[in-house]
């Protein structure tokens, strides 16, 4: 993966051996220092534990710091009509909230200003959010910003109503003729 999407360093010629010896070097190297160099000093159930509760800790991070810039805004099917910084603009939004947020999204809470200015430090995002606010509202493009927890709603309204998309297809796939008015609303 990491060789994959680094792929203008990469040498033109054979790129997919290249790339999947790379692949498997950074897996075990990946394994290496995370499994079998802890084992020395904890043992093997206890590095194999660490390993797993880290992961899963990381995980549930990430998904607090992604998930919420993007589910329930528009998507990339949506906007490809649309230049690519515009679509950035309005497939994303910013959270709003304090310097603690701001500290523990590492910034990504400007997702928006993320996308368009992905070198600038994190201590200057918050100048480039007021920029990128004013200039979209000056030229009339969405600019979303909202609370964590406003946030955190639009994506269980979206996981919802993906949910009552799945359900329909399962009685579509059934033969059901009849759908059951509640998947349509999306209400209980």
């Amino acid at each position: 993966f990491i060789a994959r999407s680094s792929r203008s360093i990469l040498p033109p010629q054979y790129p997919g051996r290249f790339t999947e010896r790379l692949d498997i070097c950074l897996m075990l190297s990946h394994l290496l220092f995370w499994i079998a160099l802890p084992s020395v000093w904890i043992g093997w159930g206890q590095a194999l534990l660490n390993y797993c509760v880290l992961t899963w800790i990381q995980g549930v991070y990430l998904a607090f710091v992604f998930l919420p810039n993007h589910l329930g805004r528009k998507t990339e099917e949506d906007t490809m009509a649309w230049p690519a910084l515009l679509r950035q603009v309005v497939i994303t939004r910013n959270l709003s909230g304090s310097m603690l947020l701001t500290h523990l999204c590492m910034g990504l809470n400007s997702h928006i200003e993320h996308y368009l200015f992905g070198t600038l430090p994190a201590t200057r995002i918050s100048e480039a959010r007021k920029t990128t606010r004013l200039l979209c509202q000056r030229y009339g493009v969405p600019y979303s910003e909202c609370s964590v927890l406003e946030a955190l709603g639009e994506v269980q309204r979206y996981n919802r109503q993906i949910a009552s998309i799945a359900q329909h297809a399962r009685f579509l796939r059934r033969g059901l003729v009849q759908v059951p008015r509640l998947l349509w609303s999306g209400k209980k």
